[in-house]
């Protein structure tokens, strides 16, 4: 009896208590020639190769996220898997304007 009672509060701990956000999400697995770009609208395209398809995938929206804490809900990305044309009605990809310039920091090895 005493087992199932702590079981149970575990249990119930465990649904309440909301976990933290992972810093990562998964777009795809095992992906190639992949693309990442940016503009000055905070949105970013994913371009890249899987399945033996090409996808373009729009991200936008995680803007000024903070630390995981359980006392405020994370900043989520919004994801579009259309590239842009499931919410915006248009094919965002063709025309989006990437506003990174070349890396100018120090060799990476």
């Amino acid at each position: 009896m005493r087992f199932r009672t702590v079981a149970l509060i575990a249990a119930l701990a465990a649904a309440v208590i909301p976990g933290t956000a992972s810093a990562s999400e998964i777009i795809a697995r095992n992906a190639k020639n992949v693309k990442l770009e940016a503009d000055n609208q905070g949105q970013a395209l994913l371009s890249y190769d899987s399945e033996g398809k090409h996808s373009n995938v729009l991200v936008w929206g995680a803007v000024n996220a903070i630390q995981p804490t359980t006392a405020r809900e994370q900043v989520a990305f919004k994801i579009d898997y259309s590239g842009g044309y499931g919410t915006f009605k248009r094919p965002v990809w063709k025309t989006f304007k990437d506003a990174c310039g070349a890396y100018d920091g120090p060799d990476l090895k």
